[in-house]
């Protein structure tokens, strides 16, 4: 796994969210667009990110992290990803990810 920033039109999503969702906050006082226009991305996680094969129309397919995929599209800002190969396990504390919108029910070590 490596940390870099990469532009968010090389990353694949896995779904679609309206503004509302992005722009209301969710969990805290502020929205995470508003957190990170004041603050910038330095005290965010990384998202988890797959590099994906050749023949994709996307470099990289996103596993978690639709929100600030779609906070640093808006901003036309690159995205700060862990960049995972092929059966590359993902530790999210190891890894320093932030727990996965599913609550990681469905996370497996294998």
């Amino acid at each position: 796994m490596r940390i870099d920033y990469l532009p968010t039109e090389k990353i694949g999503t896995w779904c679609v969210y309206n503004d509302k969702y992005f722009s209301t906050p969710n969990y805290f006082e502020e929205s995470l667009e508003a957190f990170i226009k004041r603050e910038g991305w330095k005290n965010v996680s990384p998202v988890p990110v797959f590099e994906l094969p050749g023949g994709f129309s996307h470099q990289y397919v996103l596993i978690d992290g639709h929100t600030r995929h779609e906070i640093a599209r808006r901003m036309n800002q690159k995205l700060k990803c862990a960049i995972y190969q092929k059966d590359e396990p993902i530790d999210i504390i190891r890894d320093g990810l932030a727990d996965f919108g599913i609550g990681n029910e469905g996370i497996k070590k294998d």
